[in-house]
């Protein structure tokens, strides 16, 4: 994990302060309380050691993939915990093959702003109307656009998108 964080261009790691809080439970210190972790702190902080002055100097390599954090799919999936885990098991697989990963708001989605990437994941059952158009404008001059299944079927009044059907070349039907 230390590696993982020192590629995202961490300069400091507070060992006694990290574990996995994102898959629930746990206490405050989630890992630190357990005696046979501090080898492997050991371990890690003496791999790093040599590379000090280099990490601390070094700068992290600019993202080429972004993840959208789909604020509008959260105000309509009243605190849903499925519609947070595309999102949290994309980041966790794309930095596990060390890939700088960003991740943008709804308001990121803008020509400029889309720019430097060149993929995007798109998540959450509703989007704004106006993100939709940009993406479609992204992908239109060469980005590489992923989703997964019930992405962008609806808008921010939670009405349909046709739109997100026309980009993604597949119309969707919610089951059940």
């Amino acid at each position: 994990k230390m590696g993982l964080l020192v590629s995202q261009g961490l300069k400091a790691i507070h060992v006694y302060y990290w574990g996995p809080r994102y898959l629930g439970g746990g206490s405050p210190e989630s890992s630190s309380h357990r005696v046979p972790t501090y080898a492997e702190i050991n371990r890690a902080a003496r791999a790093f050691g040599p590379a000090d002055e280099i990490i601390i100097n070094g700068l992290r390599e600019p993202s080429r993939v972004a993840i959208l954090y789909n604020r509008t799919s959260e105000m309509w999936g009243d605190g849903a915990e499925w519609r947070r885990t595309d999102r949290i098991y994309t980041f966790l697989a794309l930095r596990q093959a060390h890939l700088p990963v960003d991740f943008v708001l709804e308001d990121d989605l803008t020509d400029e702003r889309l720019q430097p990437y060149k993929v995007l994941y798109l998540n959450g059952v509703n989007l704004r109307r106006s993100a939709i158009a940009a993406v479609a404008r992204w992908v239109e001059r060469g980005g590489l656009l992923c989703v997964a299944g019930a992405t962008a079927l609806r808008d921010e009044y939670d009405d349909p998108l046709p739109e997100a059907a026309a980009l993604f070349g597949v119309a969707q039907t919610p089951a059940g």
